[in-house]
């Protein structure tokens, strides 16, 4: 595959048969120049100078970031060769992204940040959002099984809206998007969750009935407020309605200040995670909502 990145275009082989070689060198990943010759399969190219795209950057689109959790000790305790898989898995998942139509833009040690619908696609019912959505899914489900090592836990953070686009050597974005959907993935070690997604992500996408409340926080750094969903395709078929009207309930208790009210519906979902770490923070300030409490909490970046 070649694709465009920053002031280059790249060719990455994504696990083909034969290849890809580069000048008679095979590589895996190379940014491409005039006057290379390439090998892709049975297809020799040559590569001349063209001339300047015209293809603009979509004004908005989703921002992903993705982290392995607990790295930094896993690394510690499993050595160097801990460290080599996670950076070839890293890898693999750019290649995911690429065969979801998605953008890499940059590996970040034990994780990653790519971008969804940053380029205008021509394919039959693409949506950027839901590319995003099922690849997210992908990645959390591929680390959880990966062959050697005790079940792995991504997080993962995703938003949408405008971002502003550097092309330098390599491609970067900036804005408040990116800043939130890092304030997102961060967000996941408040909840227990992997994956935790924006309004502006659950009303663009046609998986919302994979995505859960959780919760409406102000996340560090900004001072409006984000309603967060989580992914979880089972919650409609595992959970009762019971036990799904009770979560909504205890929710609208809590946004309204009725903390006394909220406890003993969270009480009655002992085995829901996102439930219990709801009833331990009112615990935690003595059921006592906090001054000028409007039914969002401050979130601190996680240690």
């Amino acid at each position: 595959m070649i694709y465009k990145a920053g002031k280059h275009h790249v060719v990455r082989d994504l696990h083909s048969t034969n290849g890809v070689v580069l000048n008679g060198v095979r590589v895996t990943r190379a940014v491409i120049r005039a006057g290379d010759n390439l090998l892709m399969g049975d297809q020799k190219l040559s590569l001349t100078k063209g001339l300047p795209s015209t293809q603009q950057y979509s004004p908005a689109c989703v921002v992903l970031f993705l982290d392995l959790e607990n790295s930094t000790a896993l690394a510690e305790r499993l050595g160097d060769q801990f460290s080599k898989d996670m950076q070839a898995q890293m890898q693999l998942l750019e290649d995911q992204v690429l065969i979801h139509l998605g953008t890499p833009v940059k590996l970040l040690g034990d994780g990653l940040m790519c971008a969804f619908g940053l380029w205008p696609v021509e394919a039959k019912d693409y949506q950027a959002v839901d590319q995003a959505l099922r690849f997210a899914w992908m990645a959390v489900k591929q680390f959880r099984q990966i062959e050697g090592y005790d079940p792995l836990h991504l997080r993962v953070g995703l938003h949408w809206g405008p971002v502003v686009v550097a092309e330098r050597s390599e491609l970067d974005l900036f804005g408040d998007t990116v800043n939130t959907a890092a304030r997102l993935e961060d967000a996941n070690k408040h909840f227990g969750t992997q994956i935790l997604v924006s309004s502006d992500i659950r009303e663009r996408t046609r998986l919302a009935p994979c995505l859960r409340e959780v919760d409406t926080v102000r996340v560090q750094g900004k001072d409006e407020t984000v309603n967060l969903y989580t992914w979880d395709e089972t919650f409609v078929e595992t959970r009762s309605d019971t036990h799904r009207a009770a979560y909504a309930q205890a929710l609208a208790m809590y946004r309204s200040g009725r903390f006394r009210e909220a406890v003993p519906l969270l009480e009655q979902l002992p085995s829901d995670g996102i439930a219990q770490r709801l009833r331990e923070r009112i615990m935690s300030v003595g059921m006592q909502p906090p001054p000028n409490f409007d039914g969002a909490w401050s979130l601190k970046k996680a240690n």
